[in-house]
This record gives structure tokens, C-alpha cells and sequence, in this order.
């Protein structure tokens, strides 16, 4: 069995999908009379005008509909040699694509016009029903997907039909990190990609952790309701500001309580800025519902940006099947290297404590991110720059407690560059 492996080095990747899809068979290509036969060219240089002479012939049967074709990429993006027939593609916009495949493999979903194949969606060799694909094979999503917008952080949800990633959206001279989604279609092929509306996304920075298993609820990260927090706590010193103004019997007394009021304020400010990133998001019908924090009270990150010292970097997080333990990557006062994982545990209350740190035999002096629990709770992958260099790794939960884990391994060498690793969590791991 192949499980869906999400992955990412520069744009989205995948690994071992599968697909319960059994109808994408090229055999029947040559049911149909408008399949020009492969015997009927001798030479490609002769091809296109063989085309054209078949295009006129009144015996050609003309037929509109849509049909899965496999085969191999050839002119650049203008044909298609199937096992029985050579296909002309007409070109769109997603001509443009294929001619970067040029003699590659792929399967396409075409609406048919006669011969000819217009090209709707199409996916890259290895199939999902492929059979024999080597372990840990990686091949990239197509980029109408995306729009081939620079993408980061897919993840994909517990069924496998819906793909989230974060898009870097640019906003005139300055961008930002928007949540886009596709849906994988009743032929196996995933749609084109769409931004995600409100609330999930607003003007800072968001993305999708992880779809938690269920499917209904997605683990979020983002900046959300802290603007109006702090809106209300500006004018609430306005008010109080204004208040002491009014009560003070002499300049004396009023600077002390202005003095007092920014302090509180100050600190006031610093715990809405610094709180945890995460949140939780429920489907409502066809939309999700407003973020809610998780209960973090005491969560700090001290990684910084080196060109803005007030941009955290957060290195991500996993939650449990039962959402109860928390492990994520951020760099605390005992960190060892810039970025170090830790798992908390909720308490009874709700709220989840600061983290204790995973140790030596997982944390490097480097960084160690993009945490991933597999839905048995004893396996964890996560990413990191140190031990045998930037590349997946894998670890087990040493007993019922959360503090002992085996020495990680290298998941496999074909992974090594990448940053970032998830499978539906439905799954008990790769098998």
C-alpha cells in the first residue's frame, strides 16, 4: 500500500499517492474511430501534416466528451503517444506546462474534440495506481494547481481529498503568506487551486498545520483577533489615561499614574503580541469557523528574524489524535540550538503549559522543525538541519511517557534538502 506523503522543497511535492481510481486506462483508445493509429506515421517530422490531412477526412468520427489519457509528451506540449495512437493537444494554458514535460510520462483529463485533446488536469508519472513505485519516491504537484505562485506547508486532510498550503500572495512592493486549497476531483486529478475566504485568511501572515483526523477541524496558524485586542486595550488607556487626567490633584500624581498606566499597558501589549500562533478552526456547512486560540498562556518564542527583531519565527507543531499533547519547534531560554522541540501536555484546566524540551537525543545545536505525529502517537517526524544534515527524520516514543525517544533516523536519502513531511492522518504511518 502507497500513503499519501505530503512534501516540500521549493513547491509542493507528493510521495506514494493512491487512489482507489481504476478507470484511467489507455486501453481504450483505440475504441474509438477518431484515434489516429501510430502506424500511420513513419517519421515525427511528417506528423503535424499528417494531422491535418486526418482533421479533413469526412470518415473521421467526431467526438466531444471527456477521456483519461496516458501517455508520453512529445513536440514540446503539442502531442501526446499514447500505447495505440499519436493525440494532438490543443493548446491552453495548460500547454504552456506540458511543454516543460517534453518526453516525459503523464496522464491527462481531456475534453475531447474529434482527435484532438484539450488538456483540463493532468498528473506527472508515477501514478497513483502505479504499481512497483520505489520507497520515498517524490514527484511534484502540477503548477496550475498553485497557479505557480510560490507555495510552502501543504497539508493534506485525513480522507485525502482536500489539499492545503500557504501561498506567498504579493501585496505591492511587500507580500504576504495567504491559506489557498484544492480539492482532488472524482477522477483522481487535484483541481485548480483557490484562496481561502475569511476568517481563515486576513492581512497577516496564516497557514494550515494540520487537518485534524475527523476531518471537520483544521489546526491553524496565523494572527487572529490580535488586532482587535490591542485596538480595545489602546483605548481603554485613552479612558484611563483620561480618568487620571481629570483626578490628579497636581502633575506630580498624574505622571506617577500615566507612568503606572504604560507599564501595565506595555506589558498588557507584550502578552497579546507573544501569544502562541496556533489556533483551532471547525467546519461550519461549506466555510470554517473564526479561529479560536489554543489555551497557551505562557508560550514565548525567542527566534527572531535577523532584518526585524519583532518577527517571530516559528518552527510549527503537531497535536495528538486526542489534541491533548502538543509538540512543537521553538527556541525557549534552554533551547540548544535555534530551533528545538518540545512536547506539552494539557492540563485539566485546558490550557497547555510551557513545553519541556525533547533533549540531546533530538534536538541539535541547529534546528529542528516541522514536527509530525503519526496518528499512533508513537511516531514522530520531524525535520532537521543537524545530525546528517537538512532532511526528514524519524523517531519513536520510548514507553507511555513523552520525555524518552529512539535515536532518529534518516527517513530515506531521496528526502534529504526537504523541510517539510506529513501523511493523512488516518493512516498508521507508511506502509
Amino acid at each position: 500500500m502507497h500513503t499519501l506523503l505530503t512534501l516540500i522543497l521549493s513547491l509542493l511535492l507528493f510521495s506514494g499517492l493512491q487512489s482507489e481510481n481504476k478507470n484511467s486506462s489507455s486501453k481504450k483508445l483505440s475504441d474509438s474511430a477518431s484515434w489516429i493509429p501510430k502506424e500511420n506515421f513513419t517519421q515525427l517530422a511528417s506528423q503535424r501534416e499528417k494531422f491535418k490531412n486526418v482533421s479533413h477526412n469526412e470518415t473521421l468520427k467526431l467526438e466531444i466528451g471527456y477521456k483519461l489519457l496516458t501517455g508520453k509528451i512529445l513536440q514540446f506540449g503539442k502531442l501526446l503517444s499514447t500505447e495505440n495512437a499519436y493525440v494532438p493537444i490543443e493548446s491552453n494554458e495548460i500547454t504552456s506546462e506540458l511543454s516543460q514535460l517534453n518526453d516525459k510520462t503523464v496522464r491527462i483529463l481531456c475534453s475531447m474534440k474529434g482527435s484532438t485533446c484539450n488538456p483540463i488536469r493532468y498528473e506527472i508519472y508515477p501514478f497513483w495506481d502505479s504499481k512497483e513505485i520505489k520507497p520515498w519516491t517524490i514527484k511534484k504537484i502540477p503548477d496550475y494547481v498553485n497557479h505557480n505562485i510560490f507555495a510552502f506547508n501543504p497539508t493534506v486532510s485525513p480522507d485525502g481529498k482536500y489539499l492545503f498550503w500557504t501561498a506567498y500572495v504579493k501585496r505591492g512592493k511587500s507580500g504576504t503568506q495567504k491559506i489557498w486549497y484544492s480539492k482532488l476531483d472524482e477522477k483522481g486529478f487535484w483541481e485548480d487551486g483557490k484562496e481561502m475566504n475569511a476568517p481563515l485568511n486576513n492581512e497577516m501572515p496564516s497557514a494550515v498545520i494540520s487537518a485534524l483526523p475527523g476531518g471537520n477541524e483544521l489546526f491553524v496558524f496565523g494572527t487572529f483577533g490580535e488586532k482587535e485586542l490591542l485596538d480595545e486595550l489602546s483605548k481603554d488607556f485613552e479612558t484611563k489615561a483620561d480618568l487620571a487626567a481629570r483626578s490628579s490633584k497636581n502633575s506630580n500624581v498624574y505622571r506617577k499614574k500615566i507612568e503606572e498606566l504604560r507599564a501595565e499597558y506595555d506589558e498588557k501589549t507584550k502578552q497579546i503580541s507573544s501569544r502562541v500562533p496556533l489556533y483551532k478552526s471547525f467546519k461550519e456547512k461549506d466555510s470554517w469557523s473564526k479561529p479560536s486560540i489554543l489555551n497557551f498562556p505562557n508560550f514565548y518564542n525567542l527566534y527572531r528574524k535577523k532584518n526585524d527583531s519583532s518577527q517571530e519565527i516559528f518552527g510549527g507543531s503537531t497535536l495528538s489524535s486526542s489534541g491533548r499533547i502538543l509538540i512543537y519547534s521553538s527556541q525557549h531560554k534552554d533551547s540548544k540550538g535555534k530551533l528545538d522541540l518540545y512536547v506539552s501536555k494539557m492540563l485539566n484546566d485546558g490550557t497547555f503549559p510551557l513545553g519541556t524540551n525533547l533533549g540531546d537525543v533530538i534536538n541539535t545545536t541547529h534546528e529542528e522543525m516541522a514536527p509530525f505525529l503519526a496518528s499512533d502517537d508513537r511516531t514522530l517526524y520531524f525535520s532537521s538541519d543537524g545530525h546528517k544534515g537538512l532532511s526528514i527524520y524519524m523517531t519513536k516514543r520510548i514507553g507511555e511517557g513523552w520525555d524518552q525517544w529512539t535515536k532518529p533516523v534518516e527517513v530515506s536519502e531521496n528526502l534529504k534538502g526537504v523541510n517539510f513531511f506529513q501523511f493523512p492522518r488516518i493512516a498508521t504511518g507508511p506502509i
